[in-house]
């Protein structure tokens, strides 16, 4: 745009003075005096509109040459003064972030030490979460360069050679090896890395240690106490979190007890019941332990068999007061299957008995329900109108070729509703099979009638 002045020569808006001085007033009019600075409508200063004092009706108070502009304000529309205090608690401000510059010793090394152990744990996320290649190394070797006395130090070299193997930086990894075992030789990381089998995959060391553990319990059963005890020792150094530490602490505590060795024995199950509090044999370990210590279990010895002890884990006591089992067929029943806990995939077989029950015994609706005992776990599916029926459904089931590959090695058995109550308060598995064998197992066939099972669990009427 541009204006003619009284010299009739043309000139852009803002090199004519008289327009300048226009919009000023307007400005202060509408505005008031404002602050120089940005986003001043956002401001909540209060407005002044005291107007008339701070700009005058004339350009005098304004110079402007033709060869640039230089307007001069008057006092009244300076800068508002800042607090200098609110600068430096102000996170917008220079002033906030210069003020926060570490002078002295102290400070420094406290603001280094936060600052390295962000990098440390960046390094992990992008090599433990994000897989990035570059930019964990960078921040691994940013911790070596930048500050080599850090006190993780050893943690460092050993996600470096890590890092490395990973990603096939065999001289990089061979390197920070060698930096780890001469610089941290006591370390625990150098000492993992020392192990011939650190590559190995995870389900191969359980699979070996599953192999240790069922070769320890042969020899256990075989009397061959000093084997198991070895065998312990070397689990305790290659597999110190394995899955089965528990039980390997357990048969070394009663093979020491055999060997003689007492005192140890007492200290192995304190070891267990300290470490492993809530694992269910740590309470069988402190029965036996108790036993000892009143003179009693060594002589009356100890099993071993899940399915010989009370569903609880304990040992029997006193069996004269305690109820006996019932013969009686002609009331409700169960058919169950019983095996060691986490011994094999639930789901797939809670999947397959409702599977196989839905497709053959669609008038019945039978439930299936886990039952968690101390190391026993129940699938009862129930319930039968009376032991007929349970007897028949075990015969068809176990007729069918894949049922029976599926249920192999579990301990299925029938039971009325109030002889399991019995059997998971007083009594072992073992007692409730013997019981069984005795009393129903012998029944004639020919004098069960379960085949009330392919008919509702309700009366029908001929009109329904």
């Amino acid at each position: 745009m541009t204006i003619a002045n009284s010299n009739e020569q043309e000139l852009w808006y803002f090199y004519n003075p008289q327009l300048v001085a226009q919009g000023i007033k307007s400005f202060s009019n509408t505005w008031g005096n404002r602050t120089l600075k940005d986003f001043w409508r956002l401001s909540k200063e209060n407005i002044s509109f005291a107007m008339q004092d701070s700009i005058q009706n004339d350009s005098t108070d304004i110079a402007i040459s033709n060869d640039s502009l230089t307007v001069a304000l008057s006092d009244s529309i300076a800068l508002e003064e800042i607090e200098e205090d609110t600068l430096s608690t102000d996170p917008t401000t220079r002033e906030y972030y210069l003020g926060r510059i570490p002078h002295d010793d102290e400070t420094k090394a406290e603001m280094h030490k936060k600052l390295s152990d962000a990098i440390f744990n960046s390094a992990l996320v992008f090599e433990e979460k994000l897989g990035d290649k570059e930019l964990a190394l960078s921040y691994w070797e940013r911790l070596v360069n930048e500050y080599p006395e850090y006190d993780k130090m050893s943690d460092v070299y050993y996600h470096l050679y890590l890092s490395c193997s990973r990603w096939e930086e065999s001289e990089k990894a061979e390197l920070y090896r060698n930096m780890l075992l001469t610089t941290y030789p006591d370390s625990t990381v150098t000492i993992k890395i020392q192990d011939p089998d650190f590559f190995e995959s995870v389900a191969v060391k359980e699979h070996k240690e599953d192999s240790i553990y069922v070769e320890s319990y042969e020899l256990f059963k075989k009397k061959l106490y000093a084997q198991v005890i070895e065998n312990n020792s070397y689990a305790t150094k290659k597999y110190p979190k394995g899955k089965h530490r528990a039980r390997f602490m357990f048969i070394d505590a009663l093979s020491k007890l055999y060997n003689g060795q007492q005192d140890e024995a007492l200290e192995a199950i304190e070891n267990l019941a300290t470490e492993f509090s809530e694992e269910e044999i740590t309470a069988m370990a402190q029965e036996i332990s108790t036993g000892v210590k009143e003179g009693r279990l060594l002589n009356s010895g100890i099993s071993l068999s899940i399915w010989e002890r009370k569903s609880d884990g304990t040992i029997k006591g006193d069996m004269d007061s305690v109820p006996e089992f019932s013969s009686e067929r002609n009331e409700p029943y169960y058919f169950i299957l019983a095996y060691p806990n986490d011994s094999l995939d639930e789901k797939r077989l809670l999947f397959e008995i409702a599977r196989y029950n839905f497709s053959r015994y669609m008038v019945r609706n039978f439930k299936m329900e886990f039952n968690k005992q101390a190391a026993i776990t129940l699938l009862e599916i129930k319930e039968f109108l009376n032991f007929d029926e349970a007897f028949i459904y075990r015969k068809r089931l176990y007729s069918n070729g894949d049922m029976a590959r599926l249920l192999e090695g579990i301990n299925a058995f029938i039971i009325s509703k109030s002889n399991l109550d019995l059997l998971l308060n007083y009594y072992s598995f073992d007692d409730y099979r013997k019981f069984y064998e005795e009393n129903l197992q012998n029944i004639p066939e020919p004098e069960i009638d379960g085949y009330t099972l392919d008919e509702p669990d309700y009366e029908i009427t001929k009109e329904q």
